[in-house]
């Protein structure tokens, strides 16, 4: 009887020293595995291909349509035309939809040169364009003109 009682312990010993084992050797680790996740895509979107028409208005203002390719090989999110006015200073952001392939277009209603006689007014046109990560551009400034007001006619003579 005493025989089985000291295989029963050396069993009980060595099961034990598993257990122990085998709990030491699962915890731990975390360390390493390479700098955390993969970057995604840090690439931002390309502007091109700037249109304005017509790149000139008379004096009583009127519609332009603003065009542009975007191209971005995640996904382009979002273009919209900033358009500042060199006399008022006014700043109107104007989404521009994704009509076929890669164009975007967005039209502006300038209104009429209220600037001084002999004045034109001169808006200039930045697109700004994010993909789906969040990457960004700005294209460089384009421009259009509203005529300014003319003066008024010479006496008759």
């Amino acid at each position: 009887m005493r025989t089985a009682c000291k295989w029963h312990r050396i069993l009980l010993f060595v099961l034990t020293a598993c257990a122990v084992a085998v709990t030491v050797g699962c915890g731990g680790g975390g360390g390493g595995g390479g700098g955390g996740p993969t970057p995604g895509d840090t690439t931002s979107p390309t502007v091109s291909g700037v249109i304005i028409s017509p790149s000139s208005l008379t004096f009583v203002g009127g519609t332009v349509t603003i065009t542009a390719t975007v191209t971005d090989a995640g996904g382009v999110a979002t273009v919209y035309a900033s358009i500042v006015s060199s006399l008022t200073g006014a700043k109107p952001n104007v989404t521009m939809t994704n009509t076929t392939g890669n164009t975007y277009e967005c039209q502006f209603t300038a209104p009429a040169n209220a600037g001084p006689e002999g004045t034109a007014e001169t808006y200039s046109v930045r697109i700004h364009a994010t993909d789906t990560s969040t990457n960004s551009t700005t294209s460089p400034v384009s421009t259009f003109v509203v005529e300014a007001v003319p003066g008024p006619p010479p006496p008759p003579i």
